[in-house]
């Protein structure tokens, strides 16, 4: 990743609903979340998946942007292309931290299937 880089934390588009959902009342529950709300510039659309996006990455921003910030139950991705679109703004305070806390890696789960792998390298 080039020095300086922004990143954003976005919702992976292979994660249950029920596990979005839980994000959003996780995220909600320590964060202003009236920008998602019915009338709020990042409401429509209208999906759990966009939503948890936005969340997710206002959670990752607001604590400091490390790795652990945007996992999430292993829902979360870190993207390096801002996710923003029409008033909806994501907002980015810059690249990954530094220094991530210690003891802590992104690593597939064992067992994962290739295709699955591949999906996930495609959409980042």
């Amino acid at each position: 990743m080039a020095n300086g880089q922004k990143t954003w934390c976005i919702a992976n588009p292979i994660s249950s609903d029920s596990v979005l959902a839980a994000t959003i009342e996780y995220a909600c529950s320590q964060l202003d979340c009236r920008l998602i709300q019915p009338n709020g510039p990042c409401f429509q659309p209208d999906t759990q998946l966009h939503h948890a996006s936005f969340v997710m990455n206002l959670y990752y921003q607001t604590n400091g942007r490390h790795l652990a910030n945007c996992d999430f139950r292993n829902s979360g991705l870190v993207s390096l292309t801002d996710p923003s679109y029409g008033n909806c703004t994501f907002h980015s305070g810059g690249a990954l931290a530094e220094q991530e806390p210690l003891g802590i890696w992104c690593v597939a789960k064992p067992g994962t299937v290739d295709d699955l792998l591949q999906q996930n390298i495609n959409f980042a």
